[in-house]
């Protein structure tokens, strides 16, 4: 590791411990956390479906890409070059800022969206370093490469206006050690949102298909496309969830493929070219949601 961190310009000198203690490091928080971001930018994600032999604890493990969440150290996702997600980026990002001796605890929350609900293991990993100058935190999202935020409130209970936070800590003390207790933490955290609150930040979406979807027969050219409007909103009613705030998507055709895209400008609202292929999933409804949270919320 002391490679990487001399390639990132965050090591000035490495001395033998009994010399000088704690590695001598940039005392500038924000070059540091720009070189961090740039080192675990590097790291892969590992597709679905494929089989690999990773170093666990010092033990080799072999497994899919998901059967690796939460369970490795620092030292051996950054030596992998490999991410199985959002936690392997984020506690890779600690280890390297607490090299450096910042003080950097884990962030991990639970998505506020109709398929979390469903599947209660749906979240997201973000980082929050203490800046030791000014004492304020600066939250970073090492998955996305990117500051949240320059002084960020350990008081908050959202980030990105979708994620409701179940753990803020020291690596040491976070309860998801595999994909097992992963699962309990998303489940337990979800449990801990008040109604008002799952009111407030999810919609109610309120959808209009524009011609271009509309065959000659007067189907729809997405064939999963009746069902998703017929269902829309029913699991959240079911729930007894009543948002508060309406949003108008007008639909339209998209490519011969599955991929869709929500857009927002001014002069049109929010527009939505819906993939002739696309599963029109509860997937699909939570990327409306989370698109349009994170433009509310100006992210």
């Amino acid at each position: 590791m002391i490679a990487v961190l001399l390639s990132l310009g965050l090591l000035q000198s490495v001395k033998p411990q009994s010399q000088t203690g704690n590695r001598a490091c940039s005392s500038d928080i924000h070059k540091m956390i720009e070189g961090a971001l740039a080192e675990t930018g590097k790291l892969h994600d590992m597709p679905n479906g494929r089989v690999y032999q990773l170093s666990v604890g010092g033990k080799t493990v072999t497994g899919q890409g998901d059967d690796f969440l939460r369970l490795r150290s620092g030292p051996e996702i950054l030596a992998s070059g490999l991410a199985c997600g959002c936690g392997d980026y984020a506690i890779s990002f600690i280890y390297l800022m607490e090299q450096c001796g910042f003080e950097a605890n884990l962030v991990d929350s639970a998505e506020i969206s109709t398929q979390s609900l469903r599947s209660r293991f749906s979240g997201h990993a973000v980082v929050a370093v203490r800046d030791k100058g000014t004492g304020r935190w600066i939250l970073a999202d090492p998955t996305n490469h990117r500051v949240i935020s320059e002084d960020w409130s350990p008081t908050d209970k959202t980030f990105y206006g979708n994620y409701w936070i179940g753990f803020f800590g020291p690596l040491a003390s976070y309860p998801a050690h595999d994909p097992a207790s992963l699962r309990k933490f998303y489940d337990a955290t979800l449990k801990t949102i008040p109604i008002e609150v799952l009111n407030e930040h999810l919609f109610r979406f309120r959808f209009t298909v524009d011609p271009s979807l509309i065959g000659e027969n007067g189907e729809y050219l997405n064939p999963n496309l009746a069902a998703f409007l017929r269902d829309n909103g029913k699991f959240l009613r079911d729930a007894g969830i009543h948002p508060s705030r309406e949003i108008e998507i007008r639909l339209i055709k998209g490519g011969d493929d599955a991929r869709s895209t929500l857009d927002f400008s001014d002069k049109t609202g929010w527009v939505c070219t819906v993939g002739l292929r696309s599963a029109c999933s509860p997937g699909f409804a939570s990327y409306l949601e989370t698109r349009v949270a994170r433009r509310l919320n100006g992210n």
